[in-house]
């Protein structure tokens, strides 16, 4: 604790939903160190219900997804491209005229001149359908699908109590055959 005692200093925390934790930090603090900790804190939570008070929840979600080794190449280079023109962003647009990254419109843009193309009529948010109806004919496991595609997990043990490996999700995206 005294590692983490001294990394704070006298900084402001910031964290999300960090009213929870803060107590924890000062009481642990002045019982075990016996050095009263008198930061102050921001909790990113409060301002989120502030600024989104249609939002159902503020909860700070990751979504972690394994690149499945079909697609693995085409992902690193877009990688590679986009260090290299210093964005943030997986998918750019190098020459676009409202900034490099590859918005929503421009996405559903190119989407459709796709389907015209090939005579198609589908929505982007079809290949959602598609990989989850991969993954379940695949056998994939339904917790880890369900972490993939950022779905809610209401069973409490699987939710809470039982922790998942990026091995074990690469696994999993492995089973779907290209």
């Amino acid at each position: 604790m005294q590692p983490l005692y001294d990394f704070i200093g006298s900084d402001i925390i910031v964290g999300h939903n960090v009213n929870f934790d803060i107590n924890f930090l000062y009481d642990y603090c002045t019982s075990i160190l016996s050095i009263p900790l008198s930061n102050d804190f921001v909790d990113t939570m409060r301002i989120a219900r502030l600024l989104h008070k249609e939002n159902k929840h503020n909860r700070l979600t990751l979504i972690f997804v394994p690149i499945h080794s079909a697609i693995y190449d085409l992902v690193v280079a877009n990688y590679n491209k986009a260090v290299a023109m210093g964005s943030d962003y997986l998918f750019n647009d190098e020459n676009g005229q409202q900034g490099t990254h590859l918005t929503y419109d421009k996405y559903r843009g190119r989407f459709e001149k796709i389907n015209k193309r090939f005579n198609m009529s589908h929505k982007p948010h079809d290949t959602r359908h598609t990989f989850i109806s991969a993954a379940k004919s695949a056998n994939m496991n339904e917790y880890i699908l369900k972490l993939i595609v950022g779905h809610e997990i209401l069973d409490v043990t699987e939710k809470v109590y039982t922790h998942r490996s990026m091995q074990e999700l690469a696994d999993e995206i492995e089973k779907i055959v290209y």
